[in-house]
């Protein structure tokens, strides 16, 4: 395993989204309150879609140390993604049925949940440009949990730190050669490419740090990679300003990433222990190094 995937593997959010499609026992979940009209609806997939979001509603409490958001954020997309396979898949007269479980995720969110919400998001977007926004927000999050890995054991030495530039320059590879150009501008920018000042594909000195990591202090560098190209000749239309102002969600806060100087040593305290029937998602602080 490569040194980028060793520690990318450590993430919360990496480890809620391997735990997030793990199928399940239906009947371990089908009993459980709420789900008393799907229990009659005659729908197989409905049941596994319900058990399942059932287990990963629960889960979204795994990503405490980091921002909950992006587990929510997750989420919300793993059910776009089921809705959209199961819509798909079925007669005009079973698509129907699906809105039990959009009544299921509300039954969650205000009867079971809501001391911690996590709100049902309504995004008239294909699934496809959901997964693309999804990549990026993951790099994101997955970047800054390795840079706070690297904080702590901070030198030339640290693997943590070599990772970190590793995992940032393996990305940053990843959404050049996948994203040929950027459409939009800046007052209207792409729904897939943006997602916050230190996240998006239009700004790559903020969105993929170049770190000096060979003294104790870990600075950043100027950055030498290359920009993606904005598209030429495209259209910048009334439909399009439209729907970058009422479809855009809002953006997910950040800690903003520091332009100069050392950072801050950071302390982990937190301990999750998430009660499921396999122990092995026990999401506290792990460090590779020796």
């Amino acid at each position: 395993m490569s040194l980028v995937a060793s520690y990318e593997k450590l993430c919360p959010l990496k480890k809620f989204i391997n735990r997030i499609n793990e199928k399940i026992n239906v009947e371990d979940y089908i009993r459980s309150d709420g789900l008393e009209k799907i229990r009659i609806s005659g729908s197989e997939s409905i049941k596994q879609v319900a058990s399942m979001l059932s287990r990963n509603y629960n889960s979204i409490f795994i990503c405490a140390i980091i921002k909950q958001q992006s587990c929510c954020n997750f989420l919300n997309y793993w059910l776009d993604n089921q809705k959209d396979l199961y819509v798909n898949s079925v007669s005009d007269d079973d698509k129907q049925l699906w809105t039990l479980i959009e009544e299921y995720w509300g039954y969650l969110r205000s009867n079971i949940y809501e001391a911690f919400p996590c709100e049902r998001e309504n995004e008239v977007k294909i699934i496809d440009l959901k997964k693309k926004r999804m990549d990026l927000m993951v790099y994101c999050e997955n970047r800054d949990y390795i840079k706070r890995m690297c904080e702590i054991s901070k030198g030339k030495n640290s693997s943590s730190c070599l990772a970190l530039n590793q995992f940032i320059e393996h990305y940053y590879n990843k959404f050049y050669n996948e994203k040929k150009c950027l459409g939009g501008n800046v007052m209207c920018e792409e729904y897939t490419s943006h997602i916050s000042e230190y996240c998006n594909l239009y700004d790559i000195s903020k969105t993929f740090p170049e770190y000096d990591i060979s003294a104790e202090q870990i600075l950043v560098k100027d950055n030498s990679r290359r920009a993606i190209c904005e598209c030429e000749n495209t259209p910048v239309t009334e439909d399009s300003i439209r729907e970058h102002q009422e479809l855009a969600p809002e953006p997910i806060p950040e800690t903003p990433l520091p332009s100069s100087g050392p950072w801050k040593n950071a302390l982990y305290g937190e301990y999750i222990d998430y009660k499921s029937e396999n122990n092995q998602y026990n999401f506290s602080y792990q460090v590779l190094e020796k």
